[in-house]
């Protein structure tokens, strides 16, 4: 599995159950790790998955998909046409394709294409202290740690940066 090449394309509503069908098995802690709790209740239901996609905007998702299957999912979220910034928010992969650089590979991608699809110079993220694996793809794919965030109940929140003008060769699938 380690040679798996993904093919990254921007999605929308009609990838949720993909979202949903990836998340309903995971453990409460698992679900709150990639950010899903500050917009999903746990345990996940995909009809209130919908209602919260229509309610926000300025959101993009990208899929991840290997073999024509979707495999993961990524949001683009607090889009700032003005500074050119976005968020990079609520990733995540079957648990199959977990710690097989399958996800260092889908960052990178969407680094990639944010310049032309959404006019970004820059993108942050959020990441828990304890999200060991998590931390260590965005490090590899060029993420600079910003500033520690508190929030309700995680204060190891931390916040990662990425300047993709001067990050531009280094972003390589």
């Amino acid at each position: 599995m380690n040679d798996i090449r993904i093919h990254v394309r921007m999605g929308g509503r009609e990838d949720l159950p993909l979202l949903f069908h990836i998340c309903k098995e995971q453990t409460k802690e698992e679900f709150c790790l990639w950010g899903a709790d500050f917009f999903y209740d746990y345990p996940p239901r995909l009809e209130q998955m919908r209602q919260s996609f229509d309610s926000r905007s300025c959101t993009v998702f990208y899929v991840a998909e290997w073999n024509e299957r979707g495999i993961g999912v990524a949001e683009i979220t607090e889009i700032n046409d003005k500074i050119r910034s976005g968020v990079l928010a609520r990733i995540v992969l079957e648990p199959k394709y977990r710690g097989k650089g399958v996800g260092k590979q889908f960052v990178r991608c969407i680094l990639e294409r944010v310049p032309e699809d959404l006019g970004l110079q820059e993108v942050s993220l959020v990441v828990y202290a304890c999200n060991r694996p998590a931390r260590m793809c965005y490090e590899a794919c060029g993420f600079q740690y910003e500033e520690e965030l508190i929030r309700p109940g995680r204060p190891d929140a931390l916040q990662m940066k990425i300047s993709l003008e001067e990050a531009s060769d280094e972003i390589d699938p």
